[in-house]
């Protein structure tokens, strides 16, 4: 129902009431402003009349939309019998340059009684009905993530009572963590009579510098009250708990890969001073140093290499057993299962730098002996 004037009538029919008054009230969609406009249309005390109010100044300039006709009982001094008066509205008209101009009908709804489309609506003590013009789908095409099915969708201010069409089922969408629907703005603010006072708008964008953009919106009368990069929602999601535990799990097994390297080193290293006696006799034999370089590479090589793929099994065995069996999230959002298959390739990459590094421990090891070798350590006795 557009209007523009600067006069709104309505005429309307209703039966006696026991001295029940009814305040009737229109709700109106004013260009510029968020919230609906509430416009008091006066009491009914009798049987049919007609009402008429100014329409707020703006509806003089640019088009408005009458959105919902509404009523609240109003109780006598005395009464023997709660309030039920069924109202009907059977003419609508708009004042526009001092003239009266009559509007043609709409077609009616009323949320809390489907099959009343004749304009009719109840005004009762518990339960008021809203009349407004069926202008909207009553299941309106959406983008759903997550397991919303037939459930009412939060968000609406009309009793979180108004359910929603997959047009597409999505994994994940801007804005949204937890399950949700992304419907469009109009059909949203039609369901909820207006924009409700508790709506938080949101503007998403993938630009790195957004300051042109909240100039341009604070140009159009918008304030921009916070900012939210996604750099900064995973920061927090990997700030919880098992996140974090998982994070400090891999530290923990790449510092644990370290000392057990060390170790091993260290070790051979130990070792060295007794395999020195044993080079020194195979050199006084006439063993080459070519070969007993070959010979104590493979040496270390069999040992640091071992020890590197052991671990490696071990790991991806306790990967596999225990990766899928722990949350990552204290709130796990609606996004797509999180993968636990092990990736080949960084397993194949980490794998492959640790090789390296054992190889060149190795190489290290071997040359240390080697140098050490001396003909007249024979000549001591071993420890």
């Amino acid at each position: 129902m557009l209007l523009r004037g600067d006069r709104l009538r309505v005429r309307v029919r209703r039966p006696a009431a026991g001295g029940w008054t009814v305040r009737l009230s229109a709700v109106l969609r004013v260009p510029g402003t968020l919230r609906p406009a509430l416009l008091p249309l006066g009491e009914l005390r009798g049987g049919s009349g007609t009402h008429a109010w100014n329409l707020p100044p703006a509806c003089a300039r640019e088009t408005c939309e009458l959105r919902a006709l509404r009523g609240e009982p109003v109780p006598p001094p005395q009464f023997d019998e709660p309030a039920y008066v069924r109202v009907s509205v059977t003419g609508l008209a708009v004042r526009e340059q001092g003239r009266w101009r009559a509007l043609d009908l709409p077609a009616w709804r009323v949320d809390e009684d489907p099959d009343a489309r004749d304009g009719s609506f109840a005004i009762t003590m518990t339960g008021n009905q809203t009349l407004r013009p069926d202008t909207y789908a009553p299941e309106p095409a959406a983008v759903v993530v997550g397991p919303v099915g037939a459930k009412a969708v939060p968000g609406l201010d009309n009793g979180y009572a108004a359910p929603v069409k997959a047009a597409v089922d999505a994994a994940a969408a801007p804005g949204l963590t937890d399950a949700g629907v992304l419907m469009d703005l109009e059909q949203a603010d039609r369901i909820a009579y207006g924009v409700h006072d508790k709506a938080v708008h949101q503007v998403w964008t993938r630009l790195s510098d957004t300051a042109a953009l909240e100039r341009e919106l604070e140009r159009q009368g918008l304030s921009v009250v916070s900012r939210r990069h996604v750099a900064d929602l995973t920061a927090s999601f990997a700030g919880q708990g098992p996140g974090l535990a998982l994070l400090l799990l891999l530290a923990s097994a790449l510092a644990a890969a370290a000392l057990a390297l060390g170790r091993t080193v260290l070790a051979l290293q130990t070792a060295a001073r007794r395999r020195g006696y044993e080079l020194a006799a195979l050199e006084a034999a006439g063993a080459r140093v070519r070969a007993l370089r070959v010979a104590l590479l493979l040496e270390q090589v069999v040992t640091t290499a071992a020890g590197t793929l052991a671990g490696l099994a071990a790991g991806l065995l306790a990967a596999w057993a225990a990766l899928g069996r722990i949350p990552q999230f204290a709130e796990a959002p609606v996004t797509p299962p999180l993968p636990h298959e092990v990736a080949a390739a960084p397993v194949a990459l980490v794998v492959g730098a640790a090789l390296l590094v054992s190889l060149l421990a190795a190489v290290v090891v071997a040359e240390l002996l080697l140098r050490g070798i001396r003909v007249e350590r024979l000549r001591d006795t071993p420890a």
